[in-house]
């Protein structure tokens, strides 16, 4: 449910969705600005959620004024600065510990279509109406006068009402295409659907191919926040139903079986985040299923245009996809997991539904995988085996034996070498 914009309920809501201190400093850091002779208001996605009523953790002020003076007030209170660009931004800690960041309002302008933009000094006006969607151009305001009263010129709240992305202006996706991809990701976040001039937009940049534009680091830097938002096959189908399938291959075309095996896939890497603490890095586990479906000279010159660079670990799974059924007994199994990464396991599973294959590979990634020899290349020397290959040899035929269950202690394995004749 939207909250209402009426001042009255939004400054109550703000009491009771805030933590006090957060709340203390939004009216402290507004008088300061006060004092200057400038206005400070708080923008962007941290005012989008408050009236979706979800948390945030973007706190991004915006200066209608210098912002050097305020830096210096703020420096002298005890606010440290953590980072300064030569944008006129800045990042800040309080001396209570919040976090930030702080800019001057400025507009745009845009040498050519998918350029990085030139910047200039503006009024709170004029940076709002920069932003991607009129639902992101809402400010708060936060001077002693008008204190949590709205700013709205672009009517962003009935959007946020209706669930709606709607462009700014009639050059808003030509300019920067990447506010596409940022629209996709709203749309899948918060169930929002394309405005009327948003979709002709996005029609008019797939017709003039304007996403040729842009440079490969930003549109691949764009693709893996989408990738790392859960629901992976939902959100791949609305990249495909936006008609963005080019910019990600094999979606342009892509066979049937890959949404099946992005649903398995997806399945898997909530069951592993349940049971295992070590995060996995979703796009690239994305990217490496996505891969296994492309022809190798495509993917090579996407990968090139990115100017990304997969490590070797992730290139061996991608060579050994499909999986096998290892050997029958479990330290052969162990042995032929133990050369993929999880995430390789993970994509594995997603390309071959077979229960044999399933068990084997949790069992390794719940079990074998932290299973170690109880015995160290030490112990082996006082028990007379002499340092060089043997010495390792036989520390690989103890770990197969702890993983097939021959033993769990030192006691154990010194009795199973001496029954072996593998202690001189």
């Amino acid at each position: 449910m939207v909250l209402d914009s009426d001042h009255g309920e939004l400054l109550q809501r703000l009491q009771n969705f805030w933590p006090a201190t957060r709340l203390q400093q939004l009216r402290f850091l507004g008088a300061q600005a006060h004092t200057l002779g400038s206005r400070l208001y708080l923008v962007g996605g941290v005012v989008r959620d408050l009236f979706l009523g979800r948390a945030s953790q973007d706190w991004d002020l915006a200066i209608d004024g210098p912002l050097e003076p305020l830096l210096a007030v703020l420096q002298d209170l005890g606010f440290q600065l953590d980072k300064r660009s030569r944008f006129a931004t800045a990042s800040l800690t309080s001396p209570e510990g919040l976090r930030w960041d702080l800019a001057r309002c400025r507009g745009e302008r845009y040498p050519q279509p998918a350029a990085l933009p030139e910047v200039f000094p503006a009024d709170i006006y004029t940076d709002l109406q920069r932003r991607d969607f009129r639902c992101n151009a809402i400010a708060l305001q936060l001077a002693p006068d008008t204190f949590a009263e709205i700013l709205d010129p672009f009517h962003g709240c009935a959007d946020l009402r209706s669930s709606t992305l709607e462009v700014l202006h009639s050059r808003s996706f030509q300019d920067d295409p990447t506010r596409i991809l940022r629209g996709l990701r709203f749309a899948r976040r918060f169930g929002f659907s394309l405005g009327p001039q948003a979709r002709q937009q996005l029609h008019e940049v797939l017709a003039a191919n304007g996403f040729a534009h842009l440079s490969g680091t930003r549109l691949f830097r764009e693709l893996s926040l989408l990738l790392q938002l859960p629901d992976l096959p939902g959100n791949l189908r609305t990249f495909c139903d936006w008609g963005l399938g080019p910019l990600l291959p094999p979606l342009a075309s892509a066979p049937a079986a890959i949404w099946l095996a992005l649903q398995r896939l997806e399945q898997s890497l909530a069951a592993y985040q349940r049971q295992f603490q070590d995060n996995i890095d979703r796009p690239a586990t994305a990217l490496l299923l996505l891969a296994y479906f492309t022809a190798t000279e495509l993917r090579t010159r996407h990968w090139q245009y990115w100017q990304w660079t997969p490590d070797r670990a992730w290139l061996h799974d991608l060579a050994a996809l499909p999986a096998r059924l290892p050997g029958p007994t479990p330290a052969k199994q162990a042995r032929y997991w133990q050369s993929w990464t999880p995430a390789g396991i993970l994509c594995a599973l997603a390309l071959r539904e077979d229960p044999e294959l399933s068990r084997s590979a949790w069992h390794y990634l719940q079990v074998q995988r932290w299973q170690k020899v109880p015995v160290d290349g030490r112990d082996l020397q006082n028990w007379g085996i002499p340092a060089g290959p043997q010495l390792g040899d036989l520390l690989a035929r103890l770990q197969d034996a702890t993983w097939n269950g021959a033993f769990e202690d030192k006691d154990g394995a010194l009795r199973w070498l001496k029954q072996e004749k593998l202690l001189p």
